[in-house]
């Protein structure tokens, strides 16, 4: 939301799953981040076991957003066939789909304009990342292939975990492995180049979090990304404070 409205965009609608833990993290978090950020959010909310896309999507274009979709999806077939509704309605803004990456392969031209976010660099922003990131982002997209995996956010970002875990504990090479060896080499991560993501420094006192940095990531062309504002987006203090566990 911060780089929505940094972008010049005042007004966003989410679609959430009919639930009560969605309706209070809309309602306790999304909404009072909204108004402190300036950005006028709307929900929308859809059934958990029989969704329908296309009266989801006219629901979100009637409101003309200058964004609209998903800020949370428990699969990417969310994400593509909403994107899809969204299209087939006439919705003309900034699609926001959550974490995902399937729409980008399934659409292809005509996803370009969505927006995502993501805690790593991913294979469709390889031109924008680094040097040492594409280097990885090769390696890992062997192994998914490798595994048969089709290679989105969820892949790549399990494969990364691993990379960082093991890593961390071979640094750290404990005399044995139990679970307070494990989390206490894990808590003294301290300014670690994570493999596709930000540098990590873990051990904080009021948050389990290693960083709180976040990639948004905009479609520029046929299954290619690139990354808002060139980088890592760092959230606003003031507006992490306003999110528990996340400061």
């Amino acid at each position: 939301m911060q780089s929505l409205k940094a972008q010049g965009k005042n007004s966003l609608t989410l679609a959430n799953v009919d639930v009560a833990a969605a309706r209070q993290t809309f309602e306790r978090i999304l909404m009072p981040l909204g108004q402190q950020l300036g950005l006028d959010v709307k929900s929308v909310y859809y059934s958990p076991t029989n969704p329908n896309y296309t009266a989801l999507a006219s629901t979100i274009n009637s409101g003309n957003p200058d964004a609209g979709g998903l800020m949370t999806s428990q699969t990417d077939a969310n994400c593509t066939k909403l994107a899809q509704s969204l299209k087939s309605v006439g919705f003309k803004n900034t699609m926001f789909l959550a974490a995902c990456t399937e729409f980008i392969e399934t659409m292809g031209a005509q996803a370009v304009g969505a927006q995502t976010y993501s805690p790593i660099w991913l294979e469709p922003a390889k031109d924008s990342a680094p040097a040492e990131m594409q280097e990885n982002l090769d390696i890992t997209k062997k192994y998914v292939d490798e595994a048969g995996d089709s290679g989105g956010f969820y892949a790549y970002g399990t494969f990364s975990t691993f990379v960082d875990f093991a890593r961390t504990l071979n640094t750290a090479k404990p005399a044995e492995y139990t679970g307070p060896s494990i989390l206490a080499a894990l808590k003294g991560v301290t300014d670690y180049q994570s493999w596709l993501g930000p540098k990590l420094s873990c051990g904080k006192a009021t948050s389990p979090n290693c960083t709180t940095e976040m990639f948004v990531f905009e479609v520029v062309g046929d299954k290619k990304t690139e990354p808002v504002g060139g980088g890592l987006t760092q959230p606003n203090p003031a507006a992490l404070q306003a999110i528990p566990g996340a400061s």
